[in-house]
């Protein structure tokens, strides 16, 4: 089980502004382990996809340029470096993602076993 990431202790304070950060949740949902991990789950894979469709885009182009006269190239939506950042930050997002169902399963394994199953 991955340590990087506590186990909160206790259920999270009120908030101490008007803003409170949105979610895909309901209010009764908030402490939710089980929910809490498919909503986290799903805005990293959201995530992933933006990236990766940035960079796959702009590669295209890039791809289409090299068959086409200069004046009539396009410029792709990143750079080279830029492209390159995102692609490693898609596949360290996957990582986190694997990390954080590793530890979830984990504990699904520990505490929420039943017996004969």
């Amino acid at each position: 089980m991955s340590t990087r990431r506590p186990e909160p202790s206790a259920p999270l304070p009120p908030p101490d502004a008007l803003h409170v950060p949105f979610s895909f949740l309901r209010a009764s949902l908030k402490d939710d382990r089980d929910a809490q991990f498919v909503a986290t789950t799903m805005n990293i894979a959201r995530g992933i996809s933006l990236c990766l469709e940035l960079a796959i885009k702009s590669n295209l182009v890039r791809e289409m340029n090299e068959q086409v006269v200069p004046e009539g190239q396009e410029a792709p939506l990143l750079n080279l470096q830029d492209t390159d950042r995102l692609m490693h930050f898609a596949l360290e997002s996957a990582r986190l993602l694997d990390d954080y169902a590793e530890d979830r399963i984990q504990w699904l394994n520990t505490y929420r076993v039943t017996e004969g199953k």
